[in-house]
């Protein structure tokens, strides 16, 4: 088999995270994850942080997004995976790396959660997710909510 570098864009304390990142390194993969956080401390995990120095909230995700590119360009991934589309998402479209995967998780994406109560969210998610080669969706639920932004290419199970 032939192995891969992986970059994981994602929040520190996920499940769902720390399960896409276990699944590939059993198979060999070079992970990498860049979080909000420390990381997750799993083995065979290397980990960096987006979190931003500046104490201007306004310059917090142009700072990351700087952050998250630097990090990238030293590790040189084959794929950029985004888990969730909201603030992940986001910094893994603004690397401008590609291919690039987002996996939309629920309330991510969802109006019924809330996804789009901040302004903010409406105009930058869409974004996100318009950037992606490809977007993972665990349901037909999930499917709806992202192609209501006419992301038609959204594959079916």
């Amino acid at each position: 088999m032939c192995s891969m570098k992986l970059c994981f864009i994602n929040y520190g304390n996920n499940v769902h995270s720390e399960r896409w990142l276990d699944f590939f390194v059993e198979r060999g993969h070079e992970v990498h994850s860049i979080t909000d956080q420390t990381g997750p401390n799993l083995p065979g995990v290397s980990c960096h942080s987006w979190v931003p120095v500046s104490r201007l909230p306004k310059l917090g995700t142009v700072q990351a997004a700087h952050c998250v590119r630097r990090i990238m360009g030293r590790i040189q991934p084959d794929l950029v995976h985004a888990i969730v589309a909201g603030t992940p998402g986001l910094l893994g479209a603004l690397s401008g790396h590609h291919p690039f995967v987002i996996s939309v998780l629920g309330s991510d994406v969802l109006s019924s959660a809330g996804a789009y109560d901040r302004w903010l969210d409406r105009v930058l998610k869409p974004l996100a997710l318009r950037q992606a080669d490809l977007i993972i969706a665990q349901s037909n639920n999930l499917l709806g909510a992202i192609q209501r932004f006419g992301l038609e290419k959204v594959p079916q199970r």
